[in-house]
């Protein structure tokens, strides 16, 4: 995949290759702080358990009959451990000696908090999500909760409460819990919609605390490797995933619209350059093998009975990159020939530009894209037919001046 960098200077050149090369993961720098966070300077075992030999250093499971008999004491087990886990681990341990279950079977609430904010304040209803802040004022409680659709504002009241009272849910419930409440809807005394609630029941106990709810979680790398967190937290975050889902429900719908059918591959690099590692499967007891290309499936599929065949898969890191960027979808498809109720111009950039024009539609409810800017976010109208342009000839109308390859 060519790569094109601009440039006002030739003396930016090394540092424009730096910069992709990191960028891309090919280059770690040796003083960076992106290994340290990650592994850190401590093992995950206590040392009491490495120090009897009974774990295996090749991976397999050790007996797990003698490992019970393995005597760890708790702040041997939690000395590494920050303050905040393990007040939540000891809360745990509490609930449980209580005969409360902090992780019940679920079961599905009759409303998200999007339908709960416009039902009728006299229906009974449970919705369940994430509790985001709590301010409890002796006999009056009120919190935050957040599911995928929004968020809003519980209250509780001894006096509404069918079992229990406010001060046990403050002493049970920290922020992050999954909690599934039931009432109805109806207003705090400064108008806020509420819902009112009768009972409640922990779903989830949260073992870490949330990130600051002022500073929030902006650290880039971070955001990546705990990437539950972010979902969790961060509403951009999970509107990104929702339009990259709808975007590719969008790209598997106009490819099959066009008569294509998917040919699912177990897809290991990109490139041919090392022999595929042999696989077993214990399930069905057959040898699996990874393939280094998609295309070689594709176009025996392609040949054969099927006249079209297409497959998204994740990028990996580059060329010659060894890891995978679950950020990057790659689409490949194959044509061997011309399908009866498929376009004669459906092909190449064609095509392209119509699965682009599907998917803006389908992510932003219109053929726009939008363009970050130092304001926000600006619309631009990518509908209608585009200009088709060589890298060339776009830079020398750019420039102002004729640039080819000799140049």
């Amino acid at each position: 995949m060519p790569r094109y960098a601009c440039y006002e200077d030739a003396r930016l050149i090394p540092k424009v290759g730096v910069a992709s090369v990191i960028a891309e993961g090919f280059l770690v720098l040796p003083f960076s702080r992106r290994n340290k966070a990650h592994t850190g300077h401590h093992p995950a075992v206590p040392e009491p358990l490495a120090a009897t030999g009974l774990l295996h250093h090749d991976g397999s499971a050790p007996d797990i009959t003698e490992l019970q008999q393995v005597d760890l004491a708790d702040d041997e087990v939690g000395r590494r451990l920050p303050e905040q886990v393990r007040v939540r681990l000891n809360k745990l341990k509490t609930l449980r000696r209580n005969g409360i279950d902090a992780y019940p079977v679920g079961r599905s609430p009759s409303h998200t908090v999007a339908q709960a904010m416009g039902a009728d304040d006299k229906a009974t209803l449970s919705v369940s999500g994430r509790i985001l802040r709590v301010r409890h004022y002796g006999g009056v409680l009120f919190a935050h909760l957040r599911d995928w659709t929004g968020e809003m504002q519980l209250l509780l009241d001894n006096s509404c409460l069918q079992q229990g009272r406010a001060a046990d849910f403050n002493a049970t419930i920290d922020l992050g819990d999954l909690v599934e409440m039931t009432g109805h809807m109806g207003s705090s005394k400064r108008g806020t919609r509420s819902l009112i609630v009768s009972s409640w029941r922990l779903i989830g106990k949260c073992l870490r605390p949330l990130p600051n709810k002022w500073k929030g979680l902006t650290d880039p790398e971070a955001r990546v490797r705990t990437r539950y967190v972010d979902l969790a937290v961060n509403a951009e975050s999970r509107d990104l995933l929702t339009a990259r889902s709808t975007v590719l429900r969008s790209v598997r719908e106009t490819t099959v619209r066009q008569g294509f059918h998917r040919s699912r591959d177990s897809y290991l690099a990109s490139r041919c350059t090392a022999e595929p590692p042999p696989d077993h499967s214990s399930r069905t007891s057959t040898a699996i093998r990874w393939t280094c290309s998609c295309a070689s499936r594709r176009s025996c599929t392609s040949s054969g009975c099927a006249s079209a065949a297409w497959n998204a898969y994740s990028n990996w890191a580059g060329p010659f990159g060894t890891r995978a960027s679950t950020s990057v979808t790659i689409l490949s498809s194959l044509c061997s020939r011309p399908i009866k109720h498929m376009p004669t111009t459906w092909c190449g950039w064609t095509a392209c530009r119509e699965l682009i024009q599907n998917a803006a539609q389908a992510a932003n409810g219109a053929p726009i894209a939008m363009r970050p800017t130092s304001d926000g976010l600006q619309p631009v109208d990518i509908s209608g037919v585009w200009p088709v342009k060589t890298v060339y000839d776009a830079v020398s109308e750019a420039l102002g001046e004729h640039i080819h390859v000799d140049t």
